[in-house]
């Protein structure tokens, strides 16, 4: 009898089980990368109404985590280099339409039978959506204007567009300059040794090694191509829901600006 009482499930502990599946569900759909903010973010979605401080006790309970840990930087002002820079950005990321302001980075990856390959990026500040992106072999000025011509193709009305990106001698190119001048978009570069002037672009690779490429073993050029179009346009634009942008995904909130619903972040 009172091994059967103990037994006896309350309607808390069935609802916590189909809370936990549901939790479960979510974090392992996210490639086990959401923490408790975005998992109850998800199930407000959905529609069901449970607090914050229930979601983070049954992940604990669970030992479920994201596998993303945040990074400590020590930043010294003193390491601040003071030189005249063409920097027109000044790291004021606000937006108040897409294609305002346009953030670019190269980011190099490990192949097995290729040895590093580069991923270069093109970020649109407003909706935070990788508008572009461009997988090779080498880290040359072909790779950076190619992804730029894919960005423009993609958007079209570059007017009173600006692009930041770090000094990097493709970026400072008179090839890359001088395509930029003539499509009538704005340079903007980083300080020299300032990481924080490219901050969001900067920060989507390091997420995307965090969430996918240390997770990976790719083979050679070609499959990494495939895999950065899989977490790129399939996850991350379309279903990463994404904190500055009001938890929804890149694609979800560019939709709702077409429908006239935009959402301030």
């Amino acid at each position: 009898y009172y091994y059967w009482v103990k037994e006896v499930k309350t309607q808390r502990d069935i609802e916590n089980k189909i809370l936990y599946d549901i939790i479960k569900s979510i974090w392992q759909d996210s490639r086990k990368t959401y923490g408790a903010v975005r998992i109850h973010k998800k199930l407000r979605k959905l529609g069901l109404e449970v607090n914050i401080k229930r979601v983070r006790r049954l992940m604990k309970e669970n030992q479920i985590k994201s596998i993303i840990h945040k990074k400590f930087r020590n930043y010294n002002k003193s390491d601040d280099i003071k030189e005249a820079a063409r920097n027109i950005l000044k790291r004021n990321f606000d937006t108040e339409k897409l294609n305002e302001k346009w953030v670019s980075d190269i980011t190099y990856i490990w192949t097995r039978k290729d040895g590093w390959c580069y991923l270069s990026s093109i970020m649109d500040l407003h909706s935070r959506r990788i508008i572009s992106h461009k997988v090779g072999k080498f880290m040359d000025i072909k790779l950076v204007i190619d992804t730029l011509k894919m960005a423009i193709y993609k958007r079209g009305d570059t007017t009173n567009l600006i692009i930041h990106t770090d000094r990097g001698s493709q970026y400072m190119s008179k090839e890359y300059r001088k395509f930029c001048a003539k499509k009538g978009i704005s340079i903007s570069y980083s300080r020299k040794g300032n990481p924080y002037d490219n901050a969001c672009i900067e920060s989507f690779h390091a997420t995307l090694k965090k969430e996918y490429v240390h997770n990976e073993n790719f083979e050679n050029l070609e499959s990494l191509r495939s895999g950065m179009y899989e977490y790129i346009e399939i996850w991350y634009n379309n279903s990463r829901i994404h904190s500055k942008i009001g938890f929804t995904s890149p694609n979800e909130y560019e939709e709702s600006m077409k429908k006239g619903n935009e959402k301030i972040a």
